[in-house]
């Protein structure tokens, strides 16, 4: 409780209940213009271990009271069917995390 984890991928699903509470609201998608929803669901299942809500139901992650600070960097379309990511988007997205401490 009281730590907040940065997860710099493709996006959480916001929808999805194995984060609950614990997804923060200063989550952000660093591409205001984005064209194409989640390419994948990597970033939920990196997170997933990490921050789920311990709820007696599905995964309970390791650090079940922490706070999971989502930031998407990916670029439109994905490598490959699959995330893809440009070096200074990533170098934003972690200026981005620390701005939000």
């Amino acid at each position: 409780r009281g730590v907040t984890i940065a997860l710099v991928d493709c996006g959480i699903d916001k929808n999805t209940k194995e984060f609950g509470r614990n997804l923060s609201p200063l989550s952000t998608d660093l591409n205001p213009e984005r064209k194409v929803v989640l390419v994948d669901r990597h970033a939920d299942e990196v997170a997933g271990p990490l921050g789920s809500i311990l709820d007696g139901r599905g995964l309970a992650g390791v650090a079940y009271n922490a706070t999971v600070l989502s930031i998407r960097a990916d670029f439109d379309g994905g490598w490959r069917g699959q995330c893809g990511f440009y070096p200074s988007d990533i170098a934003r997205a972690i200026d981005y995390a620390v701005e939000k401490g």
